[in-house]
């Protein structure tokens, strides 16, 4: 996958979030995110509040394309031997959500669209962890045998745990993972199951999409063939 092949793969997974699943903002970065070491210094922090961490992003824009419930995606490319893939999700209850709304509609009603004003307002809601913060890496270089695996997730904000994958994955195939683990209603709307056979339109781009990434080079993978591993 080289840059090109990425930031198609990139704006086609903010059409599939706008235009299949109605959940997506304008894409604000529709290139490679560039690495902010501010936000990283807070992000990588295993001591910071995921709240710290989410409004962070969101205060310094760091971001390709946010969501309706304020979650956002980072995507950066350095080069195909080097990604990194973000999900931030949005920590408000559905009231908590309904009240930054519909302050949100009033400051634009009224021409005084204050995004300071909107985000202290909204660091003083309500919050729910129901999902979790998921990052995805692949990086040739920083491979250490039964260590640190080229392609891996992190889950959550600890920040050794390395979730092993075979393949590498594409901008789409991250965000459409994502849709299907946890934004399942709306994957889940185009479901049709008859005589116990189930078709969903979303899972057969998912496995093209998947049949398309490249697998990790075999000698960079012997290692964890042995243990257990995202296929």
């Amino acid at each position: 996958m080289n840059e090109k092949e990425f930031v198609k793969s990139l704006h086609a997974a903010h059409k599939f979030y706008a235009d299949q699943l109605g959940l997506a903002d304008i894409l604000a970065g529709p290139t490679s995110l560039s690495v902010n070491k501010d936000f990283n210094r807070i992000a990588l922090d295993t001591d910071v509040p995921y709240t710290d961490i989410f409004f962070a992003g969101l205060r310094m824009g760091q971001y390709n394309f946010t969501l309706v419930d304020y979650s956002y995606f980072q995507f950066s490319f350095e080069n195909s031997d080097d990604l990194r893939y973000a999900f931030y999700p949005s920590p408000f209850t559905s009231g908590a959500l309904d009240q930054i709304n519909q302050l949100q509609t009033v400051l634009v009603d009224r021409e005084a669209a204050d995004v300071e004003l909107l985000m202290n307002f909204a660091e003083a809601m309500a919050v729910n962890y129901s999902r979790p913060l998921v990052r995805y890496e692949y990086n040739i270089e920083q491979y250490e045998v039964g260590n640190h695996p080229v392609s891996h997730f992190h889950i959550g904000t600890y920040g050794d745990d390395r979730w092993v994958a075979q393949k590498r994955l594409t901008p789409m195939a991250f965000v459409l993972l994502i849709a299907k683990l946890y934004f399942r209603s709306y994957w889940e709307v185009v479901t049709d199951i008859t005589n116990e056979r189930r078709e969903n339109e979303f899972d057969l781009i998912l496995e093209k999409e998947r049949d398309g990434c490249a697998l990790t080079p075999g000698e960079k993978f012997s290692c964890e063939l042995k243990s257990f591993y995202l296929a």
